[in-house]
């Protein structure tokens, strides 16, 4: 959950757009600015859940993962067979431009719902995993990931600094190996 809230400021911080977009969610449903979030706020943040969709979905956490096959499984003209271990690689999957157009840009609105309804299979987005041993632990990770980043961005201008291109390495969790490297521009005395 760590490496998906720096990624998410890292992707903030090179998209001020949708960081503005954040932000002026963040204002029109906390009413006032020095009350604290709480659970009813941070389900109407719609926007900024888009945001860490779309950041997971350049940055799954589990970038692979591993399944083993409990019956055959026929793709075309290819039989993987019952018993076989197979390697699902949702990094490189939701980086496919058959499935994702302009996949290397940051587009939260591809989580807008009517995105979502015109004909995406439902594992075409996996990065909790999918099926019977996706993550047990994925709303509790949203929740928080929506508590922290939208602390920060309600507190701070989340802005790119000099040595902040990243350097993936795919390790038991997808991060940066040079770190991610940003400024932080106090925006008023928010609590």
């Amino acid at each position: 959950m760590t490496s998906a809230i720096c990624f998410a400021l890292w992707c903030l911080a090179k998209n001020q757009d949708v960081q503005d977009m954040v932000l002026k969610e963040i204002e029109s449903v906390v009413d006032c600015k020095d009350r604290a979030l709480v659970y009813r706020d941070l389900q109407e943040m719609k926007y900024l859940e888009k945001v860490i969709k779309e950041t997971l979905r350049l940055f799954p956490s589990v970038a692979v993962f591993g399944r083993k096959l409990n019956q055959d499984v026929q793709i075309d003209n290819y039989t993987l067979p019952k018993g076989s271990s197979v390697g699902i690689m949702a990094y490189s999957m939701h980086r496919d431009s058959k499935l994702y157009p302009e996949p290397e840009k940051f587009n939260p609105e591809r989580f807008d719902l009517i995105n979502l309804v015109q004909g995406r299979h439902p594992y075409q987005y996996i990065p909790f995993s999918a099926g019977p041993r996706n993550c047990i632990g994925q709303k509790f990770a949203m929740l928080a990931m929506k508590t922290i980043l939208a602390k920060v961005v309600r507190c701070y201008k989340v802005l790119p600094s000099e040595g902040s291109d990243l350097k993936l390495k795919l390790d038991v969790v997808l991060k940066s190996c040079n770190g991610i490297v940003l400024k932080l521009e106090q925006r008023g005395a928010h609590i």
